[in-house]
């Protein structure tokens, strides 16, 4: 595999791509990679979600986790919004079906 990345800081790349059976000419269009024989597995941890960085002295691939932010409040006025609206729907379908 052919892992290819964007410099982040003197020794640190971000994983911008992998190529499990590379063509030379993808290896030519990528200015940073390298091969390897295996990804190492990401953990799993709750809450978080693992992004493929780059040791570049090493040639060696790592997680950095970051949070995942919970949804904006706003979300849980529009589920309201909704739920006021399938009421809505129910009421009329109820006065439209009555004779």
């Amino acid at each position: 595999m052919y892992i290819a990345y964007d410099i982040v800081s003197k020794h640190i790349g971000k994983v911008r791509a992998i190529y499990h059976n590379p063509v030379p000419e993808q290896i030519e269009m990528e200015p940073n990679g390298f091969y390897v024989e295996s990804i190492p597995t990401a953990d799993e941890k709750p809450g978080f979600m693992p992004n493929p960085m780059v040791k570049i002295d090493a040639m060696e691939i790592y997680y950095d986790y970051v949070a995942i932010s919970e949804p904006p409040s706003e979300g849980k006025q529009i589920r309201e919004e909704v739920d006021d609206l399938k009421q809505s729907v129910a009421e009329l379908t109820i006065l439209i079906a009555t004779p």
